[in-house]
């Protein structure tokens, strides 16, 4: 599969370091993008780390002209925000923990098949198996829940069309037991990179 003009891979191929810090790259980025103003010490509470270590993930972001910082605030740089615009992530984090990301074109069809290799690709990333409850996906008037009894299938999509949205457009829904906010965004994000490049 081709992977030009696909943001998520663009914007994952430009942070530095291994995975494990393009994770925390990524949320902090997109912290920022939710929260222009915020400091070092309330991004440190967000992504578990201290705050030398975020220190240190700012400065190689914005070394790499990923952030920009001036005598205010952190913000992101014009690039980093045109990487950004087509990328949407909507949370629900009330009954339900929800993360929804759309724009990724053939995903549903791709997942159908390779929802395994997807999930353990997920799993490795966000380090905690037991987060993931399902992942789902919808395109135009479909809800594809793969591997699940048709039973649940029903529950799951009940639940979509009450708090998800009643646009059908090409989305990646999952429902976690355990969700942190960014982080396990950014490593949603990761997962999909990884797996388009090796598809």
């Amino acid at each position: 599969m081709s992977t030009k003009n696909n943001p998520i891979i663009e914007l994952i191929e430009k942070l530095p370091g291994n995975n494990e810090e393009k994770i925390y790259s990524l949320a902090l980025i997109l912290v920022l993008r939710d929260q222009p103003l915020i400091g070092r010490r309330r991004l440190s509470k967000i992504l578990g780390l201290s705050e030398r270590r975020v220190r240190t993930l700012i400065e190689k972001l914005i070394k790499h002209k990923m952030i920009e910082k001036n005598v205010y605030a952190l913000k992101l740089s014009a690039n980093t925000i045109k990487l950004l615009e087509n990328i949407n992530i909507k949370r629900i984090t009330n009954k339900y923990k929800i993360s929804m990301i759309s724009i990724i074109p053939n995903l549903c069809s791709i997942l159908e098949e390779k929802i395994m290799v997807f999930r353990d690709h997920l799993v490795i990333n966000i380090k905690d198996p037991n987060s993931i409850e399902v992942i789902c996906c919808q395109t135009n008037s479909n809800i594809i829940i793969p591997r699940v009894p048709e039973y649940l299938k029903k529950k799951y999509e009940k639940i979509i069309n009450k708090y998800v949205s009643s646009t059908r457009q090409d989305e990646l829904i999952i429902f976690w037991k355990n969700y942190q906010p960014y982080l396990y965004d950014a490593s949603v994000l990761l997962t999909i990179s990884i797996f388009f490049k090796n598809i």
